[in-house]
Formats: C-alpha cells, sequence, structure tokens
C-alpha cells in the first residue's frame, strides 16, 4: 500500500507526458512537476472495509489551463498551459489521469514493485538535490535527496547518515523549515 501514491504518480506522468509530449517530474511522495514547477498532486485515502477488502479513494488536482499565484504560495507553479502554443484540452489531462487509475489498479504487488524501479529514478525531481524535511514535530532535517527506500519512503543522506522518511513535508527551499 506505500507504494500505491508513487505508482499513481508514475502512472499519471507517464500519460500526461505521452499525451502532450512534455516531461514531468515527480516530488516525493504525491507532487507533479513540469519545468521545475509545481503543476499538481495527488492524495489518497484508505480504508479497510467491513468484508476485509481495502478501499482507495484518490484525488488528482492538475493546475491545466491556469495556477495559483507564485507569490502568494511562496513557491513555483505553472500550469500544463503555459509556454504552450496549442490549448491543452481538459478531457485529454482526464482522460490521461483516468487511464493512469485504471492501469495502477491493474498492477499486482510485483508490478507495482518493478514499475517503481523502473520509472521512479528517471522522474525523481528530488534525486541528488539539497532538501530540508519537516516533521509534525516543527524539527526540520536537511541533506540530499537519494531516491526512494524499497518500501517508499525518501532515502535523505544527511551528512553521511542516511534517513528514510515517510511522512512530513520536504522543500527544497522555497519554503522555510
Amino acid at each position: 500500500m506505500s507504494l500505491l501514491p508513487l505508482t499513481f504518480g508514475v502512472e499519471i506522468a507517464r500519460e500526461l507526458e505521452s499525451k502532450l509530449g512534455t516531461c514531468i517530474q515527480l516530488k516525493w511522495p504525491n507532487d507533479l512537476y513540469l519545468d521545475g514547477k509545481k503543476c499538481g498532486g495527488m492524495l489518497l485515502e484508505t480504508k479497510m472495509m467491513q468484508d476485509g477488502v481495502t478501499a482507495i479513494v484518490i484525488g488528482v488536482g492538475v493546475n491545466v489551463a491556469s495556477h495559483p499565484n507564485e507569490e502568494l504560495l511562496g513557491r513555483p507553479v505553472t500550469a500544463l498551459q503555459s509556454d504552450r502554443q496549442e490549448p491543452v484540452a481538459l478531457d485529454d489531462v482526464a482522460l490521461a489521469v483516468m487511464r493512469a487509475i485504471i492501469a495502477v489498479s491493474d498492477l499486482s504487488a510485483v508490478d507495482i514493485t518493478n514499475c517503481l524501479r523502473r520509472q521512479w529514478a528517471e522522474r525523481d525531481f528530488l534525486l541528488n538535490k539539497e532538501v530540508c524535511v519537516s516533521q509534525s514535530t516543527g524539527i526540520g532535517v536537511r541533506g540530499v535527496a537519494k531516491g526512494i527506500a524499497e518500501d517508499g519512503g525518501l532515502q535523505v543522506d544527511c551528512g553521511g547518515r542516511m534517513e528514510v522518511f515517510y511522512a512530513g513535508e520536504v522543500s527544497l527551499g522555497h519554503v522555510g523549515p
């Protein structure tokens, strides 16, 4: 289950890239990036049902034609339409997202692991960048992002000591710790 959000991100990025011909990167754990700026994100909620089946709800938001004010957010943002001559159709974006969700829903646990091994590193926006991971305790840990662990955690080299994070706000300096 911990790999699902990452896998949805990989597949959504792949589908959008295929449809629009533009490179979409991923910022752990759930953000979509275009040209170094955030253009969307995902949230997943899971619930164990009475019959033992796990229900998953995924919410995907993509800035298609416009985006929030960068100054108000304090971080770079963009929309898929930015710097493109031809219009980006909302229907095309919705179809790409739906195709990705369906594709991931059909994957086995082994397929999910293999997908991430093959595709995460080439889309990893944070790889080898200095980051600050802010925890709920208010403490920020600084280091260099080194990809994802086998279980989906973010690996950060903290001065020669590798730490793995499973939650927290990760910033590149756009937002203070």
